[in-house]
């Protein structure tokens, strides 16, 4: 009987922890689309790995059902204050089935195994988890942004810390250069060099200088009276290999010019790739979107915008069900040691085939 009262106590405690988190959550979800210059989204990632955690030891050490469906229905209600829309309501039903599903699968493979283990079992429901928050929140973003001029738009483009960091894993799986480049935090003169001769292995021509190119590697300009000589005797070198021409500096300087063209900026080389390409990225989807939202509204940015934030959230997520794991596990342990959780073992029957 008192450990029934504990529980139900540790229950309503629970309960309040998670709406608590999930309101904090969608109040800087919303702080960050209203107001671009805010931390961007480490906040709300923060408050939504706090609530999913909690409601995952809900699920764990709530003896009733309804008080687990209880719980994922107070994550989601705070982003219904924020977003009036029917089809938005209707996202975020389809959030809370797809959580409560979720749990249920944690709490039936506690079930099945003949030993508790909650980083295990939360294995099991972790997915759909993910997939409802970030389908809510991309929906959630989405209604927002709809009506938002498509200058106003473009302002958002800009890939802040969180989304950087998100980019970088996934153009590492795309090439893996790419993995290498950013865990070695390679610059982007070694970068261009690598890539040059990754090229030259590879039997891939590279282009000849022009005259003018040839000339500044002699410190010499067209107009000087000795060019046309010698540019003759050059080019007589380069027919006859007799002559070695030092290319290194030449693709540093095109490499440098071209990357600093597409970012806007000038480049000394010694910036890290990741970041260079990161803005290259960047500053490529905002000139692809500019003719078509430049001085209108765009139907069709904020639902692409979405989508990439969808993709976002989910990479995302794949990689904080560590963290939710941990924060969750030690929270149940924490409840056993101070007595308010117990586990017991009983007795069951089982049919087997003989």
């Amino acid at each position: 009987m008192e450990q029934d009262f504990k529980k139900q106590w540790l229950s309503g405690i629970l309960l309040f922890l998670v709406c608590l988190f999930s309101f904090f959550g969608w109040l800087t979800v919303n702080q960050v689309i209203l107001t671009p210059e805010t931390s961007g989204w480490l906040s709300p990632i923060l408050w939504f790995s706090l609530g999913i955690s909690t409601m995952c030891l809900l699920a764990f050490s709530a003896k009733e059902e309804m008080t687990v469906n209880g719980g994922v229905f107070l994550a989601f209600a705070p982003s219904v204050f924020f977003v009036q829309d029917v089809l938005f309501v209707v996202l975020a039903i389809a959030g809370v089935a797809l959580s409560i599903m979720g749990l249920s699968q944690m709490r039936q493979d506690t079930k099945s195994n003949i030993h508790i283990h909650v980083g295990r079992s939360m294995q099991h429901g972790l997915g759909r988890i993910v997939f409802s928050f970030s389908l809510v929140i991309a929906s959630f973003y989405y209604m927002q942004i709809r009506t938002v001029s498509g200058e106003e738009l473009l302002q958002k483009l800009a890939i802040d810390t969180t989304s950087h960091a998100v980019l970088t894993q996934v153009l590492g799986m795309v090439n893996p250069d790419f993995r290498k480049a950013n865990q070695e935090n390679v610059t982007v003169d070694e970068f261009l060099l690598a890539f040059q001769k990754n090229q030259s292995a590879n039997e891939v021509a590279v282009p000849i200088p022009s005259d003018i190119e040839l000339l500044q590697m002699e410190g010499m300009t067209p107009a000087d009276p000795r060019a046309t000589q010698t540019l003759i005797q050059i080019k007589k070198g380069l027919k006859d290999n007799a002559v070695a021409i030092d290319t290194r500096g030449l693709v540093l300087d095109q490499g440098r010019k071209q990357l600093s063209d597409i970012v806007g900026k000038p480049l000394s080389g010694e910036e890290s790739i990741a970041d260079v390409l990161a803005q290259v990225i960047n500053q490529r989807i905002r000139t692809y979107f500019q003719p078509t939202v430049a001085n209108s509204t765009s139907l069709l940015l904020p639902f692409v915008l979405a989508v990439i934030l969808f993709v976002t959230l989910w990479s995302l997520g794949a990689i904080l069900t560590v963290v939710w794991r941990i924060i969750t596990g030690a929270a149940f342990s924490f409840c056993r040691r101070v007595g308010v959780l117990e586990i017991k073992k009983v007795m069951v029957e089982q049919e087997v085939i003989e």
